[in-house]
């Protein structure tokens, strides 16, 4: 009797892992003040939240997205961001 033939296959299955998406990369008009705050937080290590923030889309021969937030108090930003 005849052993049926069989054939190996490897099988890739990729799952995304995060789904969430760069908040700069986000229309502005889809993101909450707390995103914003929250955001500004963790980037400038600032217990308090900004005074206020920019986001815009730069498009022409270079194309970019960027959000510039204005702390509540100027401090010593530079000098003691990574201690």
């Amino acid at each position: 009797e005849k052993k049926p033939k069989t054939e190996k296959v490897d099988k890739w299955d990729y799952h995304r892992l995060n789904g969430n998406v760069a908040i700069w990369s986000r229309d502005k008009d889809e993101i909450t003040t707390e995103e914003y705050q929250k955001f500004y937080r963790v980037v400038s290590k600032d217990s308090s939240d900004a005074a206020d923030w920019i986001h815009f889309k730069a498009e022409g021969e270079v194309e970019f997205r960027s959000i510039i937030f204005i702390p509540q108090e100027s401090g010593n930003l530079y000098d003691e961001y990574n201690t």
